[in-house]
C-alpha cells in the first residue's frame, strides 16, 4: 500500500511558528515603542527613533504572520513563507556576521548572527522536508 501523503503542518513547523511569531512580536514591541530600550539591551547606538520603528513594524508583522502560518490547515498555505523564512535568514546571518567583523558592531550581534543562523537550519529543513508536497 503506498504512504499517504501528510498534507497538514507538522507539529515540530508549528513550534517553529509559534517560537518564532513570540520571539518577533516581542522584539516588535520593543522596536515599535521603546527602541530606546531596544538599543540599551543591544549595546547599540545612537539610533534613529523612526527607523527603529519602522523595523519594529516589520518584526511584528512576521510575529502576526506565523500565527496565521500556525492556523493553516495545510502546507499549501504556508510553502512561499518557508522560502522566505529561508532567505530572511540566510541574508540576515551574513549581515550580521558581515557587520560584526567589518564593522566592528556590537558584541550581542555575534548571538543575533548564531540565532539567525540556527533559524536559517530549521527553515531550511522543514522547506527541504514539504518542498515535493
Amino acid at each position: 500500500m503506498a504512504k499517504k501523503k501528510e498534507t497538514g503542518l507538522s507539529k515540530g513547523l508549528k513550534a517553529l511558528f509559534v517560537i518564532h511569531g513570540v520571539g518577533a512580536i516581542f522584539t516588535g514591541v520593543l522596536l515599535f515603542f521603546v527602541p530606546e530600550i531596544w538599543a540599551k539591551l543591544n549595546q547599540y547606538g545612537p539610533i534613529d527613533n523612526g527607523v527603529m520603528r519602522l523595523l519594529g513594524s516589520y518584526f511584528l508583522a512576521l510575529g502576526f504572520k506565523d500565527w496565521f502560518c500556525f492556523k493553516a490547515k495545510g502546507l499549501v498555505e504556508v510553502r512561499i513563507i518557508l522560502i522566505q523564512e529561508v532567505a530572511l535568514t540566510l541574508l540576515a546571518t551574513l549581515a550580521c556576521f558581515y557587520a560584526v567583523i567589518f564593522e566592528a558592531a556590537p558584541a550581542i550581534m555575534w548571538f543575533n548572527g548564531v540565532l539567525f543562523a540556527v533559524l536559517f537550519v530549521f527553515w531550511t529543513y522543514f522547506y527541504l522536508k514539504y518542498r515535493k508536497q
